[in-house]
């Protein structure tokens, strides 16, 4: 299908201490009723985006809930952010 893009963001996420990848953490894209998961490896894939500005919010037990702002991407565009999240204390 010729409308499909390959436009996406991907990355893997990591506790902030440790540096060990965190499985099942949900990211949102803010402006879409979509959430994505990162798989065992801590990472994560968003695809088939259309090009434009987005904030991603990252949510996972135990943890600060983060959020990238600002996130500018062109078409077929794969954005890589990788990110840490600190435990709550």
């Amino acid at each position: 299908n010729s409308e499909l893009h390959s436009t996406a963001i991907h990355g893997i996420i990591k506790d902030a201490i440790s540096g060990e990848v965190l499985t099942g953490v949900a990211i949102k894209l803010n402006g879409t009723d979509k959430t994505y998961f990162t798989d065992f490896d801590g990472k994560y894939y968003i695809n088939d985006i259309q090009a434009g500005e987005y904030t991603l919010t990252y949510t996972y037990i135990s943890y600060k809930t983060e959020k990238e702002e600002n996130i500018e991407i062109k078409e077929k565009e794969s954005k890589e952010i990788n990110l840490t999240m600190n435990i709550i204390k």
